[in-house]
């Protein structure tokens, strides 16, 4: 098995649907040819929880060792790979869905305040979570609650799957928020005003070059 792309290295799996734009899979390394998936991108927010093992996960120019219990984020659009360890099968649960399924519609308080200042972050192609670190243990504990969720399947599943995502992006978007205003203070004062605007607010552009390993956004691992 070996995830189907186009000539762009663009996914072309469905992420859910039109009316419900959200895709819970439980994915296991072994299942794919020679252990690893191939780099590839898509225009939605995907969620990693690791359930056993371990594994190498590369994000545009970033590489990082998942372990049990470990999670990242992915941004839209960011190039992405995964490969076994030393042989080693991995477990994890995927969670992919498309930044409308929290903002509901264009230019709502939702989208402008919270969703786009993480998905225009030019810093922020990927967030790695570690059980260690309190509030990113919060954002680990929203992804194990949409693993149950997927498990137990509730009646009302579509409803309650929104509350641990939003929460989770509400974490995006305050760190996102707080290492803007730190690399803001990192720059000359005469610089920091068009250096906030660029890397919050940049003019969206779709994805280019996806043959080269680096993509469009950059990558951080939160160590706070």
């Amino acid at each position: 098995m070996q995830i189907r792309m186009d000539k762009e290295n663009r996914e072309l799996k469905a992420h859910g649907s039109y009316e419900f734009p959200v895709n819970i899979s439980y994915e296991q390394l072994s299942r794919y040819e020679r252990g690893s998936f191939s780099w590839h991108w898509h225009p939605e927010i995907e969620l990693t929880f690791v359930l056993s093992g371990q594994i190498g996960y590369q994000v545009n120019g970033k590489s990082y060792v998942l372990k049990e219990g470990d999670g990242i984020f992915c941004n839209t659009n960011a190039l992405h790979s995964g490969h076994m360890i030393d042989g080693m099968d991995c477990v994890y649960i995927s969670t992919t869905f498309a930044p409308r399924f929290l903002y509901g519609f264009s230019n709502s308080v939702i989208q402008t305040r919270y969703v786009e200042p993480v998905l225009t972050d030019m810093q922020l192609a990927s967030i790695v979570f570690s059980p260690e670190i309190d509030w990113q243990n919060q954002v680990l504990a929203c992804m194990h609650r949409i693993y149950d969720l997927s498990l137990s399947q509730p009646s009302a599943f579509e409803m309650e799957i929104q509350e641990p995502i939003s929460l989770e992006t509400l974490c995006f978007s305050m760190y996102s928020d707080m290492s803007t205003r730190i690399r803001a203070c990192s720059v000359p004062k005469t610089a920091s005003a068009s250096a906030l605007e660029s890397s919050v607010f940049p003019t969206p552009v779709g994805p280019r070059n996806r043959k080269d390993p680096v993509g469009r956004f950059g990558s951080f691992n939160p160590t706070l």
